[in-house]
């Protein structure tokens, strides 16, 4: 696996190798956050060694976290530098119950296991959701 630094968001992302042998999947090279959770995955069908070199440069200098997740192909997504800002704009419309339930989890949690649990990603100091909220 590589470790791949993201200068904009401070961070390191993790991708699989080219080669695919010790990959989950022999056609995708997976990419993980910061703290190896699954975020993203990059085809390996019909791709040159060479053109994976070019993908991962080109994630590797992104200019800021909006041009990261275009990039990673995601365009429904809430980021903050501040897990806490994040929870309350991700979790806006939920019933008062799922949030204090989240809120709960926040406090008993680990930082690591709490973010798993929500499908949150970090690379550096930048949190983040992507999908449907």
């Amino acid at each position: 696996m590589k470790k791949l630094k993201i200068k904009a968001l401070n961070g390191y992302i993790y991708v699989e190798n080219y080669n695919g042998k010790h990959n989950e999947e022999e056609d995708r090279a997976k990419i993980y956050d910061s703290n190896k959770n699954y975020l993203d995955y990059i085809s390996l069908d019909g791709v040159s060694k060479q053109q994976y070199k070019d993908e991962l440069k080109t994630l590797s200098s992104a200019k800021d976290f909006e041009e990261f997740a275009e990039l990673l192909g995601l365009f429904r997504y809430d980021y903050s530098e501040s897990l806490e800002y994040l929870m309350s704009s991700i979790f806006d419309n939920t019933t008062q119950e799922e949030f204090d339930n989240m809120e709960h989890d926040r406090e008993t949690m680990s930082e690591s296991d709490f973010i798993q649990e929500y499908m949150i990603n970090r690379v550096g100091n930048t949190y983040f959701y992507f999908g449907d909220y």
